[in-house]
């Protein structure tokens, strides 16, 4: 079976060995470039590779080892995230702060070393290094001269250190973990790569497969478009691809990949330790022996074991040698360029597979002839909103089978380069407007508008008095072609909310925000175009005595239906009534006020006469008749009040179980 192993290494742009070398790339519009290499493997191979290191992540998240003809593939092995310093403490022989000769015995003391200095070899061990100060041969200045001391079989010998000396390790443990050392020094003089260690394992010679996803710079397009008199235009379609790893490709199959699948990057390489609560050991006074009998212990049950399990998968890929296109001179745009892609709707993606094997040099970009071939084409004059001037465009109908990328265009009429334009991305079969340059023989203004309201209907549900409303809007265009030739016209209305068009014409076609009309303008000619759009509105109103205008006026709609009329009219004689009883009420009410009024004002004149005086018995007089009329305004108003009620009642009552339509 073959083994697939997700394991935790590799990194594109690594020096890898030549048996397994790049052989498929394919690039996305989501900012990676899934890579796949494809070899041989002889019995147990290990490849070295190095990685730049904010590689890792996406590396450990994807990589995919496979042996296809009955091998596995190994444990992977990389190197660690701390710096290079931390990983050369941890040897024997610390290399990390660059030591010197001296340093370095001096770190070597007790290890058995063999010395050789002044034409003579010791064996023994380092005792240490150490330096004196002696006179120069002159005398005039001090000189400072370094010397070993090692035990011997012999006893202690003292031998210098200045001068020609070699010495080697004895301990092969030691000796062992110096080159080790080396090897990590060695490694990290590539500050910006790692060094990753794959195996495979198995008999004889066989396939492997690696396969994984980086960060790879997004693929582009750019076009252009070569407009012919005869409504048909060539489109040619160019990818622009980055090699931004640190190897050459050689004869790899390059995919384009129009979508954006989920990417993100998991944070895998960076060592993460858990906090972890540190428990004090508890210390107790020592106990007397006490002594226990009959007693029995038992032992814990194993560990279980573990499973592995095994799968194989994939086949290999003979891929065909590149074919040059020919070249050829004169403005003939499709002359020796032939498209090199073919393409596969995928779903939620696009791929253009490109079916020549592709050669790029590390850190270089190309750029892919993918689309070459007619299309056809509509000619027109677009007034958008918001632009100083009309502008010329082509519609372009995609008939290419393929989809077109978002990207810029570059368009060329009849030879000459007539200006730059942009498409979103173009599925087949689907038609764009594409405006490339000014047209200055076309002004196109705005004339203003209006909008007014009418009633529809009125109808009344339960008692709820409905109104519906048509908003009609209308904007005026004035168009004025100065030009000898009849003009196709594209005008862009901006559509408007709740809004839809109310007019024979119909729009050549509708954008998410607007409208496209197709207007015939006549060489050297002025003409008027209205949009009218129209919406309808809805109002629920409650009737009561605040809806009098309101019902006065739908009355005067000669619109309105029969039963409406009748319930309208009803209501509103009902709602006179109710208005003029309580216009009754308040009047009393005021009359009221006013005899209370005077009441408090002959009081206070009372209060200060002789209770036998004329005047006084004439105020009396009059309280008594107040007081009479204030009964007779308190019985006018509480039967004001019940005729008032009663007549809301039946107001309500009557509108309840109203429907009118």
């Amino acid at each position: 079976m073959n083994r697939l192993l997700i394991a935790v290494a590799l990194c594109f742009g690594a020096a890898f060995a030549q048996e397994l070398p790049v052989t498929k790339v394919a690039l996305y519009r989501s900012g990676v470039g899934y890579i796949e290499r494809l070899g041989y493997v002889q019995d147990r191979t290990s490849v070295t590779l190095h990685f730049r290191a904010e590689q890792f992540d996406d590396i450990l998240k994807s990589l995919v080892l496979q042996d296809l003809d009955g091998g596995r593939a190994l444990p992977v092995s990389f190197g660690s995230k701390s710096p290079i310093e931390k990983t050369l403490e941890s040897f024997a022989i610390n290399l990390a702060d660059n030591p010197s000769r001296e340093m370095l015995l001096n770190r070597l003391r007790g290890a058995e070393i063999e010395f050789s200095a002044l034409g003579k070899t010791v064996i023994g061990r380092v005792v240490g290094v150490h330096s004196k100060n002696v006179p120069s041969p002159d005398g005039r200045t001090v000189v400072q001269k370094h010397e070993i001391t090692l035990s011997t079989t012999s006893g202690f010998q003292t031998l210098p250190l200045d001068g020609e000396s070699a010495f080697s390790i004895t301990d092969p443990t030691l000796r062992s973990e110096l080159a080790a050392a080396l090897v990590a020094l060695a490694a990290g003089l590539d500050a910006q790569r790692r060094p990753v260690n794959i195996a495979f394992e198995g008999v004889g010679r066989r396939r492997a497969r690696i396969a994984y996803v980086v960060e790879m710079p997004v693929w582009k397009m750019s076009y252009r478009l070569a407009l012919d008199p005869d409504g048909k235009a060539l489109v040619q379609g160019w990818a622009i691809v980055e090699n931004s790893s640190d190897e050459d490709w050689k004869g790899v199959s390059v995919s384009l990949i129009a979508g954006r699948p989920q990417s993100f990057i998991a944070d895998l390489y960076q060592s993460i330790y858990v906090p972890r609560p540190r428990v004090q050991t508890s210390i107790f006074a020592t106990p007397e022996p006490t002594v226990l009998r009959g007693g029995v212990t038992g032992g814990g049950a194993p560990a279980p074991g573990a499973a592995t399990a095994e799968r194989r998968a994939g086949r290999a890929e003979m891929l065909d040698a590149a074919k040059a296109p020919p070249a050829d001179f004169g403005f003939k745009m499709e002359a020796g360029v032939e498209a090199m892609a073919e393409g596969e709707d995928l779903g939620a993606i696009f791929e253009y597979r490109i079916d020549q094997p592709l050669s790029l040099d590390r850190r270089q970009s190309a750029m892919l002839p993918v689309v070459n071939q007619p299309a056809p084409i509509a000619r027109f004059t677009v007034v958008e909103p918001g632009r100083t001037r009309p502008m010329f465009a082509v519609q372009l109908t995609n008939d290419t089978g393929l989809t077109l990328l978002e990207g810029p265009v570059t368009v060329f009429d009849r030879g000459t380069y007539s200006g730059d334009g942009l498409i979103d991305t173009v599925g087949a079969g689907e038609k764009r407007l594409i405006a490339y340059a000014f047209d200055l023989e076309l002004d196109a203004r705005i004339e203003g508008g209006d909008e007014t309201e009418t009633i529809t209907s009125v109808k009344i549900v339960n008692g709820v008095l409905e109104e519906t409303r048509r908003a009609r809007n209308t904007a005026n265009y004035a168009l004025h072609n100065r030009s000898a030739k009849e003009k196709s016209i594209v005008l862009t209305v901006p559509k408007m909310d709740g809004y839809e068009m109310a007019m024979e014409q119909k729009p050549m076609e509708d954008t998410i925000a607007a409208h496209r009309f197709l207007i015939q303008s006549k060489a050297q000619s002025q003409q008027k175009f209205s949009v009218v759009r129209e919406r309808t509105l809805s109002e629920m109103i409650a009737i009561d005595d605040q809806q009098l205008d309101r019902i006065a006026l739908y009355l005067k709609d000669a619109r309105l239906s029969q039963g409406v009329r009748q319930a309208l009219t009803n209501i509103q004689q009902r709602l006179n009534t109710i208005r003029s009883l309580e216009e009754q009420k308040r009047a009393q009410e005021a009359r009221r006020r006013t005899i209370e009024q005077d009441q408090s004002r002959i009081r206070e004149n009372m209060a200060r006469l002789n209770q036998q005086s004329a005047l006084y018995n004439e105020y009396v007089t009059r309280l008594t008749a107040q007081e009479k009329e204030l009964d007779e305004i308190r019985s006018k108003t509480e039967k004001l009040q019940e005729e008032i009620d009663s007549a809301r009642v039946q107001l309500r009552d009557f509108i309840s179980n109203l429907n009118t339509s």
